[in-house]
């Protein structure tokens, strides 16, 4: 199996904007990489509202992505969102897995104004 690289282009504020096609604001791509190329970039998903932060795969593969009001769980073998872990008021940054290893399926979300834990079984 090869590996990809996940990237989120969410726009950066810094002057120069990490575009990867015209309308790519809020856009996950995928890159596949071989040595130290990448290749074949490939739409994976777009975030319904506002842009794409951290991204973490799961144990299942499925890729998370942090954004306003949540987090969108995609399938990137065919960007179908089979849930979202929502935050309503909140814009998630980052996520991260539980601490411990005896917290299984416990995830992390940290947001503009809190820190949410949600527990999600199998994923």
């Amino acid at each position: 199996m090869g590996k990809s690289l996940c990237v989120a282009d969410s726009n950066s504020t810094s002057g120069r904007p990490m575009r990867f096609a015209p309308d790519s604001l809020g856009n996950i791509w995928a890159f596949d990489v071989k040595g130290s190329v990448l290749r074949r970039p490939r739409l994976v998903h777009h975030t319904e509202s506002g842009w794409p932060d951290g991204l973490q795969v799961t144990k299942n593969g499925y890729l998370l992505v942090a954004a306003l009001g949540g987090v969108d769980v995609v399938d990137p073998q065919t960007g179908l969102l089979p849930g979202k872990m929502n935050t309503p008021g909140d814009i998630i940054f980052n996520l991260e897995r539980g601490p411990r290893r005896d917290d299984q399926g416990m995830w992390l979300l940290t947001g503009r104004n809190s820190i949410h834990q949600v527990l999600i079984k199998d994923l």
